[in-house]
């Protein structure tokens, strides 16, 4: 699973970079056979109020890529969040594309 860091109106930390990389690492390594790529986006809006944010997008075996946005006051409290959230949705999809235990296919039971 390749992890890409992009960044948008903030200069990062190799700390920052290296949690990033740790989490989707965490947070996605258990699909790793099943997404091709993971693209996460670190932003900030400096306007007032100040908000900083994460986009991840994932490319998998299915169609259409998942996209996950998140908003906090700290990068890695939004890191945290879009990543858990993506872990979520993909795992709905990996189930519901599994074959069951029953035989054929499971469609989200």
């Amino acid at each position: 699973m390749r992890v890409h860091v992009h960044v948008r109106g903030i200069e990062p930390s190799p700390e920052l970079l290296a949690f990033v990389q740790r989490r989707a690492q965490f947070a996605l390594g258990r699909f790793n056979g099943y997404i091709h790529s993971v693209s996460v986006r670190l932003w900030e809006n400096p306007k007032p109020p100040a908000q900083r944010g994460c986009d991840v997008r994932i490319t998998c075996n299915f169609h259409t890529p998942l996209v996950v946005r998140a908003q906090e006051d700290s990068l890695s409290a939004a890191v945290i969040h879009a990543l858990d959230r993506a872990e979520r949705a993909v795992s709905l999809q990996w189930r519901s594309l599994r074959p069951s235990s029953r035989g054929g296919f499971s469609f989200g039971d």
